[in-house]
């Protein structure tokens, strides 16, 4: 008797509910289209502050997606982390790769369904907006205000 997999393959159909004390402070990022190409929400990754000596850095929350008011956590597609050694692609678990002086990562906040995003390489330029943007009460916010932030204008 042949073998099938049961229920909906779809990743991001399996979402599991968590308690949001864990993690309060945390930044959701998600796309519903820019200007007249709009569409249903696309949930891209969530964030959260780690603090590191002095500074506050912002990483990426690997178990899901944290959705305001609710207590549902969302499966993402996809990793929004890539990680190089100068322009050459690292495989997670890549470990040997790390130690090189030439080892870097990026996030590529990509909404797969209308393609906008950008490859952000100087993260760390991001960190104090996001540090604001959640001392404010932001729990979460639209792609395109990392856009404009990234074309130099104000989160």
């Amino acid at each position: 008797m042949p073998r099938t997999k049961r229920g909906n393959p779809s990743p991001r159909s399996r979402a599991s509910t968590f308690s949001v004390e864990d993690t309060e402070v945390y930044l959701s990022i998600y796309c519903s289209g820019v200007g007249k190409a709009e569409h249903n929400k696309w949930r891209i990754t969530t964030l959260l502050p780690e603090k590191t000596g002095e500074r506050t850095v912002w990483v990426v929350y690997r178990k899901g997606y944290i959705e305001p008011g609710s207590a549902t956590l969302f499966p993402v597609a996809g990793d929004v982390v890539q990680r190089l050694v100068g322009d050459t692609w690292v495989p997670f678990g890549g470990k040997e790769s790390y130690d090189s002086p030439d080892f870097r990562t990026r996030w590529n906040f990509k909404c797969h369904v209308c393609g906008v995003g950008p490859a952000i390489s100087k993260k760390e330029d991001l960190y104090d907006a996001f540090t604001l943007a959640a001392l404010t009460g932001t729990r979460e916010f639209p792609l395109e205000h990392v856009l404009f932030r990234e074309k130099g204008k104000r989160l």
